[in-house]
């Protein structure tokens, strides 16, 4: 039914309180009603897109996901600040993290007609931009588990309320019954484009990696070519290199939750201290930290912690000897608001003295070793998994990322 709000909101009738005690509340399941509602809006639309959030990966519904966009020919992006990885990052389909404004946000979604938001506060971005982020005259749809997630910072035109997988599953069965062979057509050229896209953006990425090879410090994008391949299967990363972020999921492969875990809150200093966590939580999967060199500094104790509890966790210190990130928001200030200046980054390059992070390692008990080279960096990187023990490796990289 239509619950009369300031957008249409499709769920079902609630169900009888439970008594004290017991399993938490379940999500409805998806309003019959409110499921046509949206597929009728899907098969209107010429370019629809995906967007989606951590909540689609804690719903276990990344799957469905991938098989509505790919039932639809849509494009799926996921939030900026997000925390794992709902959708494989391989999928043809999978076009990567949204921009930090809105108005990189619509630009980025192009002339999509359709914008599906599903598991997520949509959106939390960093820099203010006057116009909205859909492009203009998109439709937007938005699927969660609560009405508290529906419409917090963009009303949409239909809102559903239902665990987001058996509302996505829905949605792509009812859609894949109902659509027109024209439809049908069209989404199958619009997955051909994609997976020809992605195509190009790896024979690009090589060319580059190649140019790359030989400049020292070695790029960050070599660095963590060289990461991926000499970590294990089942791998999981832990990252916060924050400037360096959008190249992880170039270079790793992430087929979902449990694969990748970062900070969605916007501060610096989880990761280090981070990766003890998704360590204890997965006892029998190696895990890799990646972390700037400014950002491993907000809690760089933790190795300690590793130590003291025998915590066989690869710490990687991608080292650009300065607070890349605080540089580039200060660009973006001074670009965004006039504020033209010639002055140096004051307090933010990590030098006078150097930072020394394999001397820091050893104060605290754990082993560190320093690179320069990728083939160091190979051979450190598989002693380090093998060793059973917490290792950190501090990599020189450009100071650009």
């Amino acid at each position: 039914m239509c619950v009369p709000r300031p957008f249409p909101v499709m769920e079902p009738p609630p169900a009888a309180a439970a008594g004290g005690g017991g399993a938490p509340p379940r999500p409805p399941a998806p309003d019959p009603d409110g499921v046509r509602v949206v597929v009728r809006q899907f098969l209107d639309a010429a370019k629809p897109a995906i967007v989606i959030g951590d909540d689609v990966a804690r719903a276990g519904a990344g799957d469905a996901a991938v098989r509505l966009a790919e039932a639809t020919g849509a494009g799926i992006w996921t939030e900026l600040l997000h925390q794992h990885q709902p959708v494989p990052n391989a999928h043809p389909n999978y076009r990567g993290r949204l921009p930090s404004d809105a108005a990189s946000i619509a630009e980025s979604l192009g002339d999509a007609d359709l914008v599906l938001l599903a598991g997520g506060p949509f959106f939390e971005e960093v820099w203010y931009a006057p116009t909205g982020p859909f492009p203009p005259g998109a439709t937007v749809v938005q699927i969660e588990e609560a009405a508290e997630r529906l419409g917090r910072n963009y009303g949409p035109a239909t809102g559903l309320i239902a665990g987001l997988g058996p509302a996505l599953e829905a949605v792509c069965a009812q859609v894949l019954s109902d659509r027109p062979a024209a439809f049908a057509a069209a989404a199958d050229r619009r997955n051909e484009s994609f997976a020809a896209l992605r195509e190009k953006e790896r024979k690009s990425r090589r060319a580059l990696l190649e140019i790359g090879r030989e400049r020292r410090p070695m790029p960050v994008a070599l660095a963590l070519e060289t990461l991926a391949a000499a970590a294990p299967e089942e791998t999981a990363v832990v990252e916060e290199a924050i400037t360096a972020g959008r190249e992880i999921p170039r270079a790793f492969d992430f087929r979902g939750p449990g694969d990748f875990f970062t900070g969605r809150g916007g501060g610096i200093g989880q990761g280090v201290a981070g990766a003890l966590g998704v360590k204890l939580a997965c006892p029998d999967r190696p895990v890799l930290c990646i972390s700037g060199d400014g950002s491993a500094m907000y809690s760089i104790q933790a190795l300690w912690t590793a130590a003291h509890h025998g915590l066989p966790i690869l710490f990687v210190i991608l080292a650009n000897r300065e607070y890349r990130i605080l540089k580039h928001n200060l660009d973006i200030y001074r670009h965004r608001f006039g504020a033209a200046s010639n002055r140096p980054y004051r307090e933010m390059d990590l030098i006078d003295p150097p930072l020394g992070f394999v001397e820091m390692a050893a104060g605290m008990g754990v082993a560190g070793t320093r690179v320069t080279e990728p083939e160091e960096l190979e051979s450190a990187a598989r002693g380090a998994f093998s060793s059973g023990a917490p290792h950190l490796i501090e990599v020189a990289v450009e100071g650009k990322t």
